[in-house]
Parts: structure tokens; sequence; C-alpha cells
């Protein structure tokens, strides 16, 4: 519930500041900083959504639950095209390969201008090449869990070629045990080799349904709620702190003249600070409160 407040407090101080996966990362979470990402880019709020692109590429692999394909192709196409805005075609081609590879029906976002080069870019890539490790070894799946990659069950050991892939290991009870970001189809030996478990899906597990338009909507409209919220309680909690120094300010200067001037102003300021400051509490619960969709 806390999510958006802070990514709203980690993002403009250093995208990558904090430890990995210091805290947990869920499917609905991610899906928020999507939308909040495509609000961003709709604005054209270009350095904050980059931020906020980045703070979630990093925080991916803490992600506590097998990625929907989807979501990554969704996130892959957001890449995308902020690597076109840093004139890195290869790193802009590698995420839009991983959105085909991953999903490649997925809609491309209303907020992308058709003519913008991004979008041609992100329309035009060719399917990648997909290979993988020499015939005698096969996926190392754990005992009632899987090896996912990308959001899919990873039958055989295989990737695309140039693409970084989400992959994702899960226990007997669906437990994430590993994730990381890999370049390619270079599995480590944790994940292949050539005493392979069964290749069939743990029994906790079923093929991810397709998301709809309409969950990207509720999720966003939702987000774009939150975030005014967040906003005003932010300006309210700034106003605080600046009545709050001039309240003492005028106490300082009242203890040393005992003028009823300054008294009335520094009872003043006492209220105001205090009511400001509720009001930030009331509308960040607000905020906090405001449910989050899926």
């Amino acid at each position: 519930m806390r999510f958006l407040l802070t990514i709203a407090l980690a993002v403009p101080l250093a995208a990558r500041a904090e430890e990995p996966c210091s805290q947990p990362l869920t499917g609905s979470q991610w899906r928020e900083s999507m939308s909040w990402i495509d609000q961003l880019f709709g604005e054209e709020d270009l350095k904050r959504a980059a931020a906020v692109l980045d703070w979630t590429e990093y925080h991916l692999p803490c992600l506590t639950e097998v990625a929907h394909p989807d979501d990554l192709a969704r996130f892959a196409q957001q890449a995308s095209f902020q690597a076109t805005l840093d004139e890195d075609p290869d790193l802009a081609r590698s995420w839009a390969q991983l959105a085909m590879v991953t999903a490649p029906k997925t809609p491309l976002p209303d907020w992308m201008p058709a003519s913008h080069t991004g979008r041609v870019a992100i329309s035009a890539v060719t399917m990648p090449q997909v290979i993988g490790p020499d015939d005698d070894v096969g996926v190392l799946h754990p005992r009632g869990g899987g090896v996912f990659l990308d959001g899919h069950f990873l039958r055989q050991p295989v990737a695309a070629v140039d693409v970084m892939h989400l992959l994702q290991v899960a226990d007997r009870r669906g437990r994430i045990t590993t994730s990381r970001w890999q370049h390619g189809p270079s599995f480590e030996a944790d994940i292949v080799g050539p005493e392979a478990h069964s290749a069939d899906p743990p029994a906790w597990w079923t093929p991810p349904a397709k998301h709809t338009r309409d969950d990207y909507v509720l999720v966003k409209s939702v987000t774009a709620k939150r975030r005014k919220l967040l906003t005003v309680a932010g300006a309210l909690g700034g106003a605080t702190a600046g009545l709050y120094g001039l309240s003492w300010a005028s106490r300082a200067a009242y203890e040393g003249s005992y003028s009823n001037g300054l008294y009335y102003t520094t009872n003043g300021t006492v209220v105001a600070t205090g009511a400001t400051g509720a009001a930030a509490v009331g509308v960040l619960t607000a905020a906090l409160l405001t449910p989050t969709g899926r």
C-alpha cells in the first residue's frame, strides 16, 4: 500500500541506490509502476519516466510471483521506447525483441506517437534467433517447482540471442527462490545440466490468462488518482515544515522583545503548522488507502 510513496521518495534520490531486493515487488505493484510510466510518458515528463523505468528494471528480480508475459512485454515496450530516446538503437531493438518473444500480440500504448521513431522501431523489429546449449543438457527444474523464462515455463534451455530475459525459479509452493536478468541463452549451472528433472509444469501453475486493455486502464486511473493525492500531501508537508520553522523564528524573536504582535504571530504560526500538518496526514492517508485495482 505504501508502494507509490516509496517510489516517489526513492526515484529522485537515486534509482539504483538501494540494496537489491531491499523490499519485495508484487505483481500489482509492478503494474502500478508501469501505469505511472505510461502516464509520465503521456505527459512528456521524460526525465521522471526514465527514472521510474530504471528503478523498475532494477527491482524486477525482486518480483514475488512468476511474471506475467503480457506485463513483461508491456515493460519491454516502455524500455525500448526509452532506449530510442537515449539514442541507443541496439538496446531499443533488444527490448523490442523481448516483447516480441514474450507476448507478440501486446498492443503498443496509446501515448506513443504513431510517427515516433520509437514506435516505428518496435513495430519493425524482427524475430530474434533462438538457440540453446548442447543437446545433452536439460532444465534442472526443482521438484514440485519450475524454472520460468519471461513468464513462460521453460521446457527446454533455449532463449533469444542478444535479448535480456527474466529468469525465475519457483519452489513447490510457488515461492520465487531465484530471480535474475539473463543475457541471451547464457544459462548458468544451477539452471541446466545433464541430469534434468521432469519437464512438466508444477501442479500449482497454470498458463496465465491474456491481459486486456481494461486491466491496464483500471490500474492507470487508480494510480493517477493516488499520484495526485501524493502530490498534494507532499505540498502540504512542505508548507508544514516552512510554518514550523517560521514559528520557531517568531518564538525566538518574541522571547527577546515580548511584543504583542510577535505573540500573536507565534500563536498563529503554531496553529497553522498544526492545521497543515493534520491536512497532510489526512491526504497521505487517503492516498495510501486508495485501492490499487488488481
